[in-house]
């Protein structure tokens, strides 16, 4: 292992991953806040920036917290950080922020995970289960993934 990947501990320990881009306006306060509604130390809580998760191996089953706004909605490099991380056997979930309205299903989430809006239980939902099909919109209404279908050539 190099010094500088992180070790981070699976499910059963609690461990919680958050990947914040900088433009994004939610601050690290809010989401530990949020998270500490769900019983989550703050101790548990890896909070990173998105170029920092390449060095993150062996995350099987961590679920890794990505919230969104406004600001950071588009951004590449979250993108870039929910592939390495689902890669890397995390759960990713799209946290929408709490003023910030996004109906239908994130392309982050759609890729690489799940999604839900600010609310500690639908945060609580996605963090304890793996099932990827229970995605929710910013507004908390259930959002359908696209049933898979054979391609056409």
């Amino acid at each position: 292992m190099m010094p500088d990947d992180y070790e981070i501990r699976r499910m059963e320990d609690g461990r919680v991953l958050v990947v914040l881009h900088p433009t994004c306006a939610i601050s690290k306060e809010a989401i530990l806040a949020l998270l500490a509604e769900l019983g989550i130390n703050e101790a548990a809580v890896v909070v990173l920036l998105p170029e920092e998760v390449a060095n993150c191996n062996g995350i099987e089953d961590v679920p890794v917290v990505i919230p969104i706004d406004q600001a950071s909605c588009d951004a590449p490099e979250l993108d870039a950080a929910g592939r390495q991380c689902g890669q890397a056997g995390g759960r990713v979930i799209i946290l929408f922020g709490e003023a910030f309205s996004y109906e239908g299903l994130h392309p982050i989430a759609d890729k690489y995970g799940t999604q839900c809006g600010w609310s500690a239980i639908q945060l609580d939902a996605c963090l304890k289960s793996p099932d990827l099909a229970a995605a929710s919109s910013s507004g908390g209404t259930v959002v359908t993934r696209p049933e898979p279908k054979q391609v056409k050539c």
